[in-house]
């Protein structure tokens, strides 16, 4: 096979440009990786956190309205407070709902749906203390007492299940946060990663650049620079024409060398062809001076 200049000059770029090539796919690869450890912290882990806080919050807010429900004696105002009991406990729901739109995990799952389930319960226990409390004010219309207030039974049920929802609440942010934690360490590994990959093969590609560089450039200019010298040698008058340029490649140096020693061959047998012919004239020229 030929291995000319060009195909030295191609194989040498393409060197250099496949090392940059899987330089960049490997940045693009790990681009991914940290786009996808973002989208996992803000797509998913983020909102799951916020709606659990969200969640938390409601479910405070649907146990304060019980707690000034069963303090009011006022049958006119309960209807409000029923209104945003309602309002906090459709509220959970939303939340609950968000969560396990954005989540794929079994557990976390499994976490929205028990606190669902007890959130149910929550609300059964809600809604028949305050159709107590309201009919008890119906009934007798007179101001309540400290012990009226509060139907101790009902009310110690309501605050167990509204204590065990928190509980599975608090472990769903918990594991929220902890994905998020790891999902940004990983990231930050990807990253530190593409760091030193990209500057290893940024030294590797100059250095490949370089050695390619230097290579090409001494395997065209000594060969050129040989046949320089021997012009310059035959131009000036004192050119031995008995050498020859030895180049040990099939390209098109080799080719510069072989038909430029033909032609010092040729100028070699054309200055003998002179000098013997001089030789001939010089000889008859002494004979005639003789006769």
């Amino acid at each position: 096979m030929r291995w000319t200049i060009g195909k030295k000059l191609l194989t040498g770029f393409l060197a250099v440009a496949m090392l940059l090539a899987l330089s960049g796919l490997f940045g693009i690869r790990q681009v991914k990786v940290v786009g996808g450890q973002g989208d996992i912290v803000f797509k998913e882990k983020m909102p799951i956190a916020n709606a659990s806080m969200e969640m938390v919050i409601a479910l405070v807010s649907a146990r304060d309205m019980m707690g000034e429900y069963m303090l009011s004696a006022d049958l006119e105002g309960l209807p409000e407070l029923e209104e945003e009991f309602r309002k906090a406990s459709a509220a959970f729901d939303k939340f609950g709902d968000e969560v396990l739109g954005v989540t794929d995990h079994e557990d976390e799952i499994q976490l929205v749906r028990d606190a669902q389930e007890l959130h149910g319960t929550f609300e059964e226990g809600a809604e028949a203390i305050m159709a107590t409390h309201k009919e008890f004010l119906q009934n007798t219309k007179v101001e309540l007492s400290g012990a009226q207030q509060q139907p101790r039974e009902h009310m110690a049920r309501f605050d167990a299940v509204s204590l065990k929802i928190e509980a599975l609440l608090g472990k769903l942010e918990e594991e929220a946060v902890a994905d998020m934690h790891a999902a940004m360490k990983k990231a930050d590994a990807a990253v530190a990663t593409s760091v030193w990959v990209l500057t290893t093969v940024t030294i590797l590609g100059v250095l490949l650049g370089v050695g390619i560089g230097l290579w090409i450039s001494r395997m065209i200019t000594v060969p050129l620079n040989g046949v320089v010298d021997m012009l310059k040698d035959i131009a000036e008058g004192e050119g031995d024409l008995t050498k020859r340029i030895v180049v040990n490649t099939n390209d098109e140096l080799h080719d510069l060398a072989t038909w430029f020693n033909r032609f010092v061959d040729d100028l070699n047998r054309i200055m003998a062809d002179i000098s013997k012919s001089a030789e001939t004239v010089a000889a008859s020229s002494e004979e005639m001076t003789a006769s």
